[in-house]
C-alpha cells in the first residue's frame, strides 16, 4: 500500500530537483462533483499553482483532465505559463497557448458520434446518467444511477464500443466510463512529451492523480524514476504515496510555494 504523503514531500525534493508538478484536476485540484461542472478548485488552489509558475527553473507545472484543455483551464482560472493535457492525453495546451494533438482522431470521429447519439438515447438523465460530448471524446457519467441500473448500462456500452463501432476504447474512472480513440497513448506519453519539450533530462515528474485512469500515469512516471501520489481513499495502485483529500494536496503545493517565496526575496 502507499505510503502517507507528507506535506513537506515537494520541499523536500525541491533542493536536488527541478520538478514537473503533473497535476491531475477532477479530485485533485477539485472535490469530485455530482455535476462536473461544478467541480470548483480548492480554496487556496489558485495562489499556490499560480506563484509556483512564477519560478521556471524550479518547477513547471501541467494540469491534466479528462476534460479538453481549454475547459480545464477556464475552471483553473490560469491562462498562461502551465500546460494543460487534455481528454486523457489526446491534447496538450502548451505554456505558449499553441495546441497541440497527441493523438489523431479524424479516422475516430464518426464512430464517436454513433456512440455519443446511442447514448444520448440510452443513458436517461431521469435515470441518473450524464452524457458529456467532448467533440473529441464522450464520457457517461453514472454517479446519481442506481448501482444496478449503472452496472447494466456500462455493459451495453462496453458491448457497443467493442462490437458495433471500431477504432474506440472505454477507460474507466470514478463513476464515469469515457469513450476514447483506441490509439489514445494516454497522459503518461503526454508527460514524456512535456519533459522533451523541456529539454531538460533531470527535469522530474512528480504526479498527483485521483483517478483510477491516473493509473496509467502511475506507472509511467514511476517508469521514469518520478515520485507518484494517489489522492483518496485507499485502494491497489501504482502509486507511491497517497494524499487522503484534495486539501493536502494543496497544502504541499502551498507549503512548496512559500518556500521559493521566501528563498527569492
Amino acid at each position: 500500500m502507499p505510503k502517507l504523503l507528507s506535506k513537506t514531500l515537494l520541499v523536500d525534493l525541491i533542493p536536488r530537483n527541478r520538478l514537473l508538478l503533473c497535476l491531475d484536476y477532477d479530485g485533485t485540484l477539485a472535490e469530485t462533483t455530482l455535476n462536473p461542472k461544478d467541480a470548483k478548485p480548492l480554496s487556496g488552489t489558485r495562489d499556490a499553482v499560480q506563484t509556483l509558475s512564477f519560478y521556471p527553473d524550479d518547477v513547471v507545472i501541467a494540469v491534466l483532465s479528462g476534460r479538453d484543455a481549454q475547459t480545464t483551464r477556464r475552471m483553473l482560472g490560469i491562462f498562461s505559463g502551465l500546460y494543460y493535457v487534455g481528454l486523457h492525453g489526446i491534447e496538450l495546451l502548451d505554456r505558449n497557448n499553441r495546441t497541440h494533438m497527441l493523438t489523431p482522431v479524424k479516422h475516430c470521429l464518426p464512430a464517436l458520434h454513433s456512440v455519443r447519439d446511442w447514448l444520448i438515447k440510452e443513458a436517461r438523465e431521469s435515470e441518473g446518467f450524464m452524457v458529456e460530448d467532448k467533440d473529441l471524446s464522450v464520457s457517461m457519467h453514472y454517479r446519481n444511477a442506481q448501482p444496478a441500473a449503472a452496472q447494466d448500462m456500462v455493459r451495453q456500452l462496453e458491448y457497443y464500443v467493442n462490437y458495433v463501432v471500431k477504432g474506440l476504447r472505454i477507460t474507466h474512472g470514478d463513476m464515469v466510463a469515457e469513450v476514447i480513440p483506441s490509439n489514445t497513448a494516454g497522459k503518461g506519453f503526454a508527460i514524456s512529451h512535456i519533459r522533451a519539450d523541456q529539454k531538460d533530462p533531470k527535469l522530474m515528474p512528480v504526479y498527483f492523480g485521483s483517478d483510477p485512469s491516473d493509473e496509467e500515469a502511475f506507472f509511467a512516471v514511476r517508469r521514469e524514476h518520478g515520485v507518484t501520489v494517489m489522492v483518496g481513499a485507499e485502494r491497489n495502485t501504482h502509486a507511491e504515496y497517497r494524499a487522503e483529500s484534495p486539501a493536502d494536496v494543496i497544502a504541499a503545493l502551498s507549503l512548496l510555494a512559500n518556500m521559493l517565496v521566501r528563498d527569492f526575496r
